[in-house]
C-alpha cells in the first residue's frame, strides 16, 4: 500500500499495487506464452511442408496426365491404322470376290481352267480371313484406347482428390494457427495486467477508507 485512511492524492498517484495469489502465476504463464509459441512455430512449418506437397502433387499430376494423354494418341493413331486396314481388306475381299466370280463365269465358258477356280476361291477365302483379322485388330485397339482414356481421367481425378486432401489438412493446420495466435494474444494481455497491476488515484482527494489489507 502507498497510502491510509485519511492520506489525500492526487489524480494518478499510486495507491496500491497487486499481486497474485499464486506468487508463481507468472512463470506458468511463462511456460503456457512459450508453449503457445512453439506450438505457432511447428503449425506455420506443417502448414508450409502442406503447401510444398501441394506443389509436388500437382507437378505429378501434370506428368502424369500429359503421360497419359499421349497413350492416348497413340491409341487413336493405332485404332486410325486399324480402320484403314480394314477398309483395306475389306476392298481387297471385294477384289477377290469379283474376281472369284469372273474366273467362274469364265469356267463354264471353257475360257479358263479348274486351277484357276481353285487359286480364285483360295484367295476369297484369304481375303476373307483378313477381314476377320482387321476388325479384331479393330476391335482390340478400341478397346485399348477406351481402357486408356479411363486411365487418363483415373490418373487426373486420383491426384485432384490427394491435392484436395492436402488443402484440407492445409486449412486445419490454418485454424489451428489462427486459433493459437488468439490465444496467444489473450495470453500476452493477461501478462500485461499481471506485470503492472497497479491502482492509481482516479481524481484528486482524500482516501476515505481502505476496504482491503495486507
Amino acid at each position: 500500500w502507498y497510502v491510509v485512511e485519511g492520506t489525500p492524492v492526487k489524480k494518478g498517484d499510486p495507491l496500491v499495487d497487486l499481486t497474485d495469489n499464486d506468487p508463481s502465476i507468472m512463470q506458468r504463464l511463462a511456460e503456457e506464452r512459450e508453449s503457445l509459441v512453439r506450438s505457432i512455430t511447428e503449425t506455420e512449418r506443417r502448414m508450409r511442408a502442406i503447401e510444398d506437397r501441394v506443389a509436388g502433387l500437382k507437378d505429378t499430376q501434370t506428368t502424369g496426365v500429359e503421360a497419359a494423354d499421349l497413350r492416348v494418341r497413340m491409341a487413336r493413331e493405332r485404332v486410325s491404322a486399324a480402320e484403314q486396314g480394314l477398309q483395306a481388306a475389306r476392298a481387297a475381299k471385294v477384289t477377290a470376290d469379283l474376281n472369284l466370280e469372273r474366273q467362274k463365269a469364265l469356267e463354264k465358258k471353257g475360257l479358263t481352267s479348274t486351277r484357276f477356280v481353285e487359286l480364285a476361291e483360295l484367295e476369297a477365302a484369304q481375303r476373307v480371313a483378313d477381314v476377320d483379322r482387321a476388325v479384331a485388330a479393330l476391335n482390340a485397339a478400341r478397346a485399348e484406347q477406351s481402357s486408356l482414356d479411363q486411365e487418363r481421367l483415373r490418373t487426373d481425378a486420383d491426384a485432384g482428390t490427394r491435392i484436395d486432401e492436402a488443402w484440407a489438412a492445409h486449412a486445419s493446420a490454418a485454424s489451428d494457427l489462427a486459433k493459437a495466435r488468439a490465444d496467444l494474444t489473450r495470453l500476452d494481455v493477461r501478462v500485461a495486467r499481471q506485470a503492472t497491476q497497479k491502482v492509481l488515484a482516479p481524481v484528486d482527494g482524500t482516501v476515505w477508507k481502505v476496504v482491503a489489507r495486507q
